[in-house]
């Protein structure tokens, strides 16, 4: 697993910047360049298909525990579980030049 890279002057990216455009535009401008690349889709669905087995698991869990106490202890976990593997989540995502 490797951070992107710009597919004009292959500068690497660093994590926080990669991390902050996932969540806010897919979009990411190299320093030493100066190219705007976007999110692929296919990187953007491997963003997605990460998160969902645990959304999905999660939602499963909670339909058969019935006691408050227990879905407030399995949201936080969910939450827990959701921040982590969202640190992961720069190594998957690809871009390319919007050109």
């Amino acid at each position: 697993m490797k951070l992107p890279k710009c597919n004009v002057c292959n500068h690497q990216f660093n994590w926080k910047k990669v991390y902050i455009s996932l969540f806010k535009s897919n979009t990411i401008h190299c320093e030493k360049c100066g190219t705007d690349l976007d999110a692929t889709n296919l990187g953007r669905l491997k963003v997605f298909f990460v998160l969902l087995p645990m959304l999905l698991i999660s939602w499963i869990y909670n339909i058969y525990d019935y006691s408050d106490f227990g879905f407030l202890i399995s949201l936080l976990v969910m939450i827990l579980i959701a921040f982590l593997i969202s640190l992961f989540l720069p190594y998957l995502v690809k871009y390319e030049s919007s050109v």
